[in-house]
Order: structure tokens, then C-alpha cells, then sequence
């Protein structure tokens, strides 16, 4: 009883963990939204590369954590199918 428990607070440690790689996926497109905006508004290239470069330095981060994510829920399953 006291393992499923465990992987209860797991699961919900996973939800959390996933609900904040969501907002950064969010954020991204938000980005992606503002630099369209810089392109068709003849934003100077710096302001141009200081957001993509900002893009990718957040999507690198988004995709490491949503990869993350998914691990500790396969693990989680994985852990519940040995209980």
C-alpha cells in the first residue's frame, strides 16, 4: 500500500512537471508569434536575432523537459506494474 502511495506523489510530481514544459511550449509559440511580428514589421536584425535566439534557447529547454516528462511517467508505469 505504501508503494502506491508513493508513486501517487509521483504521479502528481509528474503533472506538475508536465504542466510547466506546457507553458514553456506556450511561451515558445508566444515567441514564434512576436518574431513573425518582427519580421513583417522591419524589426532591425538585432532585435530579430536576440529572439530567435531566445526561441531556441527555450525550445532546447522545452524539449529536454518534456522528455523528462515522459520518462518519469513511463517509470511511474513501469513502477505500478511491479506493485
Amino acid at each position: 500500500m505504501q508503494a502506491i502511495s508513493e508513486q501517487a506523489r509521483l504521479f502528481v510530481r509528474a503533472i506538475c512537471f508536465s504542466a510547466n514544459a506546457a507553458q514553456q511550449g506556450y511561451n515558445i509559440a508566444e515567441d514564434a508569434i512576436m518574431l513573425s511580428g518582427y519580421l513583417s514589421n522591419q524589426a532591425s536584425k538585432k532585435t530579430r536575432n536576440e529572439c530567435a535566439q531566445k526561441m531556441v534557447v527555450c525550445a532546447k529547454d522545452a524539449y529536454d523537459r518534456a522528455n523528462k516528462s515522459l520518462q518519469k511517467f513511463r517509470t511511474i508505469r513501469q513502477n505500478m506494474l511491479k506493485v
